[in-house]
């Protein structure tokens, strides 16, 4: 049996107890209501793998190629290309056409000496053909006509660059005179002379020789 004690001395005793006895501030009781936490998913299972017939050996592993190796064959490939690209779409170079040779016609009684200059002009003209031609038959008929006639001329033929040349006839021998008039009377009707061009002023000596 407790014992008598005044009213307040109980207040005090029973405040004293509580505080013996109260849990702690940062202390509290589990939660029970909380969820537990979910655990992590487990991760899928690899797909199966169907297995290979028999005999049959699984590919080989391509070896690793460096990054130079394809660079390099394909440099190689394109200069051996090239040349054989370039000779087969390059057309090729045009052939030169022949050089004319332009001769001053010449027969057994009448000979003609053309100098190199004067022959390169006339092998760059060839128009000058038929024209010589027509000339020298003219000479040898006059010469036919005096067949007596001997010697030699000399006509020094002047070039132009724009204009057909300058002829010059040189003496002519007294046996000649019948031949010469003849052939300037024939020259003054004959067609004239092509545009037989050359370096301005060059002169070439041309000989014609008679013989009977």
């Amino acid at each position: 049996m407790l014992p008598r004690m005044p009213y307040l001395a109980w207040l005090v005793v029973l405040l004293a107890l509580s505080s013996c006895t109260s849990t702690p501030a940062d202390s509290s009781p589990p939660n029970i209501l909380r969820p537990a936490p979910e655990a992590p998913a487990p991760p899928p299972a690899p797909a199966p793998v169907d297995p290979l017939p028999t005999g049959v050996e699984p590919p080989a592993a391509k070896a690793p190629v460096a990054h130079e190796q394809p660079v390099r064959a394909a440099r190689e490939v394109e200069r051996e290309v090239a040349p054989t690209r370039s000779a087969a779409t390059e057309p090729a170079p045009a052939a030169e056409p022949a050089k004319t040779s332009v001769r001053v016609p010449e027969s057994a009684h009448v000979k003609v000496e053309v100098p190199k200059g004067l022959q390169a002009l006339l092998d760059d003209d060839p128009r000058m053909v038929p024209w010589l031609a027509r000339t020298m038959a003219t000479i040898d008929r006059c010469q036919a006509k005096n067949p007596r006639a001997a010697g030699s001329v000399a006509i020094v033929v002047t070039m132009h660059e724009n204009a057909r040349p300058t002829p010059k006839l040189g003496a002519v021998p007294a046996a000649l005179d019948g031949l010469a008039a003849c052939a300037l009377e024939d020259f003054m009707q004959a067609e004239r002379m092509p545009l037989f061009t050359g370096p301005e002023g060059q002169q070439h000596t041309l000989q014609l020789r008679f013989v009977p």
